[in-house]
């Protein structure tokens, strides 16, 4: 399915400005773990081909790792902006690890975008 230019212009401005609002209201989150951030899974220096892990206490360490790749319809939407959902999980134990991907342009389908 491709989306013209105009409805994902317009989607990305109603899904950032509401991530903006969410963002304003975690800003308190604990960000001090231990971390490993921007390790790439593809050698082609693109920013969204990165992922980060978060790692829980080593007292509460349960060795299960939760992967989130974040939404936005696959148009928007950073692994940089999802930071606040790992706090109650990492608090219990979990690892936690955050990947980008290529957005889509409105130019091309989504199982295009997968696959390239």
């Amino acid at each position: 399915m491709k989306y013209g230019a105009v409805s994902v212009n317009l989607f990305k401005k109603i899904l950032v400005d509401s991530d903006k609002r969410r963002l304003k209201s975690f800003k308190d989150a604990d960000l001090h773990y231990r971390s490993k951030l921007d390790i790439p899974y593809l050698n082609d220096n693109n920013e969204l081909h990165k992922f980060d892990i978060y790692y829980a206490d080593e007292n509460k360490r349960n060795d299960i790792c939760i992967i989130d790749i974040h939404g936005g319809s696959y148009i928007f939407g950073s692994r940089k902006n999802q930071i606040f959902y790992q706090d109650v999980f990492l608090k219990e134990g979990f690892d936690f690890l955050f990947i980008d991907y290529r957005h889509n342009d409105g130019t091309i389908g989504v199982e295009n975008q997968i696959s390239d």
